[in-house]
């Protein structure tokens, strides 16, 4: 289908008053969106700040009407779409294809997407921090679906077309909306424990989407669902060993094929993959002051601290000893700033 000319946004304006520069954002676009049975006409920014600012609860949930074509646009957060109703056609950086009720799709962040010839659109979004709806589902990153849908790296383009979507039976969509249902009024009551609430009903969600995604029997899916499933095999057993011939078993393919494949939609070599899988790891336990590096180092699959240090300086760009203390010097700040103050 033919890419149609999308209406653009003019340029944020500055305006000067007593030396001070005021810059307007510029708006993505604007939505309709149903607050307890009100329609509003709801500006989005794309930001953070704009669309989400309480930065210690970074979500939102809302139902929309889209009657209006949505242009190429991108956030800084990310994006769960549930299309309850109607069709349009979604773009995306790889492909166009049509948005249909039943529909599920996560957007990344900085992923430039747009919405045309919407015929009675209304979908459920939901804006999120991966970092605080996502960052305690440590049991979510062993399975494959999740990161086909939900994890960074499914950002990148499987042969041309869009991969973080699914299409749900409508048993499978009774679930989700009561999901969302549950999220949406906790959302708009602001009872106390809300929070707790609505993180936890979004684990659900994400699990219970990932667990679709991965439904084909193993080996017969297409080459996305056979590398996720190495991807969660890696993420769960990073600690041992872990020979290309395995992991190729894994994905039915022999061993080039696998590198190959792998290469094509992660940018990166399966070996380059397990090292940061297990850098970020160690990352994560240098944390934790009480941790002896070298035992951290030989916990997260490495053969010897010396060779840590060396990887682990090549990725983030200070050595492990460098890594702890400036993370132990930005928690003692945080510990002092008040909560609404903290990112």
């Amino acid at each position: 289908m033919p890419r149609r000319s999308l209406p653009t946004t003019p340029p944020a304006r500055a305006t000067s008053h007593r030396h001070l520069t005021t810059v307007t954002p510029r708006a993505n676009g604007t939505a309709v969106e149903l607050i307890a049975g009100q329609r509003k006409q709801t500006t989005y920014y794309g930001t953070f700040k704009d669309d989400l600012p309480d930065p210690n609860f970074r979500f939102k949930i809302a139902t929309v009407d889209e009657t209006d074509e949505f242009p190429l646009h991108s956030h800084e957060y990310e994006e769960l779409g549930i299309v309850l109703a109607g069709r349009a056609i979604h773009l995306t950086e790889c492909e166009n294809y049509t948005l249909e009720a039943g529909d599920v799709f996560v957007i990344h962040a900085r992923c430039r997407h747009g919405l045309i010839q919407p015929q009675g659109l209304k979908m459920c979004l939901l804006l999120y921090d991966p970092r605080q709806l996502l960052g305690c589902g440590h049991d979510l990153r062993r399975m494959a679906g999740f990161h086909a849908l939900f994890s960074p790296d499914s950002r990148a383009p499987d042969a041309g077309h869009f991969r973080a979507r699914l299409h749900l039976s409508s048993e499978q969509i009774a679930y989700v909306r009561s999901l969302t249902a549950t999220m949406n009024t906790e959302f708009e009551g602001h009872s106390d424990g809300r929070q707790t609430i609505i993180k936890s009903t979004f684990l659900l969600l994400a699990a219970y989407l990932s667990r679709l995604y991965q439904s084909p029997p193993q080996g017969t899916g297409a080459p996305l669902a056979r590398l996720a499933n190495v991807v969660a095999h890696i993420r769960k057993n990073f600690r041992e060993p872990l020979a290309i011939g395995t992991l190729a078993r894994l994905a039915h393919w022999s061993p080039s094929h696998f590198q190959r494949n792998f290469k094509r939609v992660y940018h990166t070599t399966p070996n380059q993959f397990i090292t940061r899988v297990r850098l970020e790891e160690a990352a994560e336990l240098l944390k934790d002051p009480d941790r002896d590096i070298t035992s951290i180092a030989y916990e997260t699959g490495f053969a010897s601290s010396s060779f840590f240090t060396i990887r682990f300086k090549r990725h983030f760009g200070e050595t492990p000893s460098e890594f702890r203390r400036q993370k132990l010097v930005e928690l003692e700040t945080m510990a002092g700033m008040p909560s609404a103050l903290r990112p």
